[in-house]
């Protein structure tokens, strides 16, 4: 039995098609691209068997074909549009259409081939900037969003979520965090990179990183988000809105620190009143960290990655 992850080719789908097949699994990777390069000459050394397939997941037809792939056991529902002010602008149709008319389709296709089970990420931007901040961001907390994205959000896992109730159909949407390191790259509808992926370029470039004044939230890297939509994916009673981050609140400036201490020669500062930031600060003010507790208790799962490991697997994953 297979594991359908469709919008296979971004950011963090790729680190759980990576982690299925290393584990030995069959996946059905869906994508309106093709895999990367560099990602299909990565798995097609792993011991899992991968099928990948082209399509739109607004489309049943797509669906439909990734199906009839492999009988699907479980969904990782990681298509979506992550959208920046300009497209907010400029294409507010394709990021409703993608993030929440892709999930109800996908949802349907899902029940229409017997499958029993979809994790489908949602985001923290979904709480917004409460203010004042709270100590910890927990599920129970009302959501404030602000942004089209974590608006779109929202609306999909409340949208799944009442569909896996009605038919009965497990569900779990995690909210992560700000995902970090492998496998990041501009996929064409991603429209920020995350601060560490940006100071890590400038670092091996040789520049200076120059900071304005750093905003902090709930950092994860990308293999223990993996590791987390794994467990959710082998755990179906794990249902509901969970929080999958690492439970602590840093910000760039802390990941400088990190970085500088696997990377001697790296340098980085403060930005003087003249000078502008080379890393531009990609949220208004500051984000509590998340309270994972419920996500361990559910799955057993907890995140091991530090920021000090992440900053050095970053960085030799962005030299590779």
């Amino acid at each position: 039995m297979a594991v359908l992850v469709t919008g296979a080719s971004g950011f963090v789908a790729l680190n759980v098609v990576e982690a299925l097949l290393a584990r030995g699994d069959e996946v059905v990777a869906l994508d309106a691209r093709p895999l990367p390069d560099r990602a299909a000459r990565a798995f097609a050394a792993l011991p899992g068997r991968l099928h990948p397939r082209q399509g739109d997941v607004t489309r049943p037809e797509s669906l439909d074909a990734a199906f009839a792939a492999a009988p699907v056991r479980a969904v990782l529902h990681a298509a979506a549009v992550t959208a920046g002010p300009e497209r907010e602008r400029s294409d507010p149709e394709t990021v409703a259409a993608v993030n929440l008319g892709g999930a109800v389709a996908l949802f349907r296709a899902a029940l229409r081939h017997g499958a029993g089970r979809i994790v489908a990420p949602s985001s923290g931007a979904v709480y917004g900037w409460p203010d004042p901040p709270p100590d910890l961001l927990r599920e129970d907390d009302p959501p404030r969003p602000v942004a089209l994205y974590g608006i779109t959000k929202l609306a999909a896992e409340a949208a799944l979520l009442r569909l896996g109730a009605l038919e009965d159909l497990p569900v779990a949407a995690p909210r992560l965090g700000m995902v970090y390191g492998r496998w990041e790259h501009d996929t064409g509808v991603r429209d920020t990179l995350s601060a560490p992926h940006d100071i890590t370029r400038q670092a091996i470039a040789g520049g200076t990183v120059l900071l304005r004044r750093p905003t902090r939230g709930d950092q994860i890297h990308a293999t223990d988000a993996a590791a987390g939509l794994v467990a959710l994916l082998d755990t179906p009673d794990a249902r509901g809105v969970l929080n999958l981050g690492s439970g602590t609140a840093t910000g760039p400036d802390d990941y400088c620190a990190a970085l500088a201490r696997a990377m001697p020669g790296f340098r980085w500062r403060p930005a003087a009143e003249d000078e502008a930031e080379t890393v531009p600060s990609r949220y208004p003010s500051d984000r509590a960290a998340m309270c994972i507790a419920r996500m361990e208790a559910a799955t057993g799962w907890r995140p091991r990655v530090s920021l000090e490991e992440g900053a050095a697997l970053t960085l030799r994953w962005m030299r590779g």
